[in-house]
């Protein structure tokens, strides 16, 4: 399961007068037609005087929105006197530790409500992390955490930065920081929450990113690869936590690739070739390899619990290190026989996809 369609359903959880499904046997045209019960509607909506949307100033009378002034704002470690472990526990609950990986360092949320009045409230989430690198890694994440892009369900965001915009939820990158906005109401229907929310996180995220700070553009490795044609939409995931979980083996981005043999390239730049001889070596460690007659490529067997081995073909260019193996989500060869037939082809397809990589 993708971690937008997760983070909706705790909020679900614990909010459960609000729903987008309905799971209670009622036909769909019951549903479109009857709000769900007013359980725990918000208090009269009032803007908290002064307070800047997203702690970015100005930002309020550009979206029309402001913080909630009955909800309470949840800050955890930098500039916080709640310390970062309390977020684990409070928010983030079990997944904690991989945060931190990315290098997080504080966390706030809060409720945003429109000026006007209305049906509705977002509730955001910011992360701050040491680097835009840290930084986009949690985002790319958030799209596709273990998840193959055919099946994540948000479309991408124009925005300054990186976006991704889903039913009910949307995703902003820029600089150090990840937002995360989902659209909550304890009165409309399903169908009003289907049709009115995209219009109002399309427009608050593109007016938070034009507020916020910092570079726009991913690593060079993930704006490399989405120039690749056949990419996947949102289909390039950076690997900020290390490659193949390796120590040592430090950041590398994935992209997936459905053009031709559908396929899947690593690309990871070091600060010199050193580093990327280093990283071709721990990864020649991991498993059975060979280098193939003719060529600078190395042939790798990854193995990995519960699922088949994956072969990947590697070359290193310098400081550069590039890896291709075979997108496994789109085989279907079965038999001993097909198998070998199958990675006969790809073989050949591999090392002729590997020249034209530039």
């Amino acid at each position: 399961m993708t971690f937008h369609l997760r983070t909706i359903q705790l909020v679900l959880f614990s909010l459960p007068s609000i729903l987008f499904v309905g799971c209670d046997g009622k036909s769909q045209e019951a549903l479109q037609s009857e709000p769900p019960p007013l359980t725990q509607r918000l208090q009269p909506i009032r803007c908290a005087a002064g307070e800047p949307v997203a702690g970015v100033k100005g930002l309020s009378a550009q979206t029309k929105h402001c913080v909630a002034q009955n909800a309470d704002i949840a800050r955890y470690g930098l500039g916080s006197r709640q310390p970062l472990g309390d977020v684990c526990t409070q928010l983030f609950n079990g997944e904690c530790e991989l945060y931190k990986s990315f290098g997080l360092r504080g966390v706030t949320t809060a409720q945003i409500v429109p000026e006007a009045g209305g049906e509705y409230f977002v509730q955001l989430t910011v992360s701050q992390f040491q680097d835009s690198i840290g930084a986009f890694g949690f985002y790319s994440h958030r799209l596709l955490g273990d998840e193959h892009p055919r099946h994540i369900t948000v479309e991408s965001l124009k925005v300054d930065g990186r976006g991704a915009l889903g039913l009910g939820i949307a995703y902003l990158f820029r600089g150090q920081m990840v937002w995360e906005l989902t659209y909550l109401s304890d009165s409309e229907t399903p169908t009003q929450v289907k049709n009115n929310s995209p219009g109002v996180l399309a427009k608050l995220t593109q007016s938070i990113a034009r507020a916020a700070v910092g570079v726009t553009a991913p690593p060079h490795s993930v704006g490399r690869l989405e120039e690749e044609p056949g990419l996947w939409p949102l289909g390039v995931k950076f690997e900020a936590e290390g490659i193949w979980d390796l120590p040592g083996a430090g950041k590398g981005s994935v992209a997936y690739i459905r053009e031709g043999q559908a396929h899947r390239v690593l690309l990871a730049e070091r600060e010199d070739e050193r580093g990327a001889k280093d990283l071709l070596a721990a990864l020649l460690r991991s498993g059975p390899f060979k280098k193939l007659k003719g060529t600078n490529v190395y042939r790798v067997r990854r193995h990995l619990s519960q699922k088949d081995d994956e072969r990947w073909y590697f070359e290193r260019r310098g400081k550069r290190l590039i890896g291709l193996s075979r997108d496994a989500q789109h085989s279907n060869v079965v038999g001993a026989k097909e198998r070998k037939k199958f990675e006969s082809e790809f073989e050949v397809f591999a090392l002729k996809r590997l020249q034209k990589f530039r």
